[in-house]
């Protein structure tokens, strides 16, 4: 816990929220339509997100959302070509459709927003940008996919030099690839990140409120 209460200071401190968006949560999605997955996984961290966000917001730790674009249209050659490989017909999150829109949460007044055409947020230069101005020397990462978009920024994050915080609670995928998800909390927590619950960390910048 003292760690933790080291690498969370809020004057430090950015969250980090990726792809919250339709197509990749909600059961009405695309990946949902197509792939059939079952999202309740995903469902399960809305609610207690929406509280972390709140409680980031009250201790004043910068909040900024991620969106994904992915489709052939934006894609670099060499994504293009592994997607022809697998055989891949998915078109997701395209700007101008209900998919590209948040599922349940979005940025309030204040919050700060990146588009991505990559799995990694840091691809936008935007990214680092805003952490330099607010200079950030943590990043709290939540959001979806675990094993794909969360962990590629996370380790661009860790490679970078921040320290990486992740609420396990706060992060998810679809049911049918829950193993991938296991597997992916236990390289980041042997190497890439330090782990917590989301009530650990709201808990501590309470205790900051009250000092």
């Amino acid at each position: 816990m003292e760690l933790l209460k080291k690498i969370i200071n809020p004057g430090k401190t950015a969250v980090l929220v990726i792809d919250i968006q339709k197509d990749y949560c909600s059961p009405e999605g695309k990946i949902t339509e197509v792939r059939k997955f079952d999202m309740s996984p995903i469902e399960k961290i809305i609610g207690p997100l929406k509280n972390f966000l709140e409680k980031a917001r009250e201790a004043n730790v910068p909040i900024i959302f991620t969106r994904m674009i992915e489709n052939t249209a934006d894609m670099e050659e060499n994504a293009k070509i592994k997607r022809v490989a697998d055989g891949n017909p998915l078109e997701l999150c395209v700007p101008g459709t209900d998919g590209f829109e948040y599922y349940k949460i979005r940025p309030e007044k204040g919050d700060f927003e990146i588009i991505k055409k990559s799995y990694d947020a840091f691809s936008n230069e935007e990214l680092e940008k805003i952490l330099k101005k607010i200079r950030a020397e943590n990043i709290i990462l939540c959001g979806v996919y675990t094993s794909v978009c969360v962990d590629t920024t996370l380790r661009t994050a860790y490679t970078k030099g921040y320290n990486v915080i992740v609420p396990k609670d706060l992060v998810a995928m679809p049911k049918e690839r829950w193993d991938q998800h296991e597997a992916t909390l236990k390289i980041w927590d042997i190497i890439f990140a330090h782990l917590a619950d989301s009530r650990e960390i709201i808990s501590v910048w309470n205790g900051r409120r009250g000092i």
